[in-house]
């Protein structure tokens, strides 16, 4: 009688296996790397938009104002915007406290959609003093990076205004 062989893998299994995980791993390794390089292309649009320019002035509204300008927080950057003080409304000639006026993103201290400046000549006739100024990026200030206020510094520039 003849003797059965032993059963035995075909000698390509192991391999295919091999292929097979080799093959997922890398499609693994390409979508993780392509939303990685999606999710950067993302990021730097978002802290990189183009400044607004500013396009009105409080001149047009009579209102008293002084161009400031003061150094974001770490890298130097110069950040402007203007003090407009309040009126003095009480006999012994001293205003209200002041109020600290930012913007949106991708505009400028003028925020069109929220009629700041309109505001701030409101608030500054009820005697509070107003301080406006654009972020990094973003009207007159300089800087290529967004960081909507995590970089500057605004109690510097109330330090010197007040000081």
């Amino acid at each position: 009688m003849r003797t059965t062989p032993l059963i035995t893998r075909v000698p390509g299994a192991r391999r295919s296996r091999k292929k097979i995980w080799l093959w997922t791993a890398g499609l693994l390794l390409s979508v993780f790397l392509a939303c990685a390089g999606i999710a950067a292309y993302v990021g730097w649009q978002l802290t990189h938009p183009g400044p607004a320019a500013l396009d009105d002035s409080p001149d047009r509204l009579g209102l008293a104002y002084e161009n400031v300008q003061f150094k974001s927080r770490g890298d130097d950057i110069t950040l402007k915007g203007w003090f407009l003080p309040g009126k003095t409304i009480d006999r012994e000639g001293s205003g209200k406290t002041g109020v600290i006026m930012t913007h949106g993103y991708r505009t400028n201290r003028l925020q069109k959609s929220a009629e700041a400046l309109d505001l701030a000549k409101r608030l500054t006739d009820r005697g509070y003093s107003v301080f406006m100024f654009d972020f990094r990026n973003s009207g007159e200030s300089e800087g290529s990076k967004t960081t909507i206020g995590f970089d500057e510094n605004m109690m510097m520039c109330l330090v010197q205004l007040i000081g």
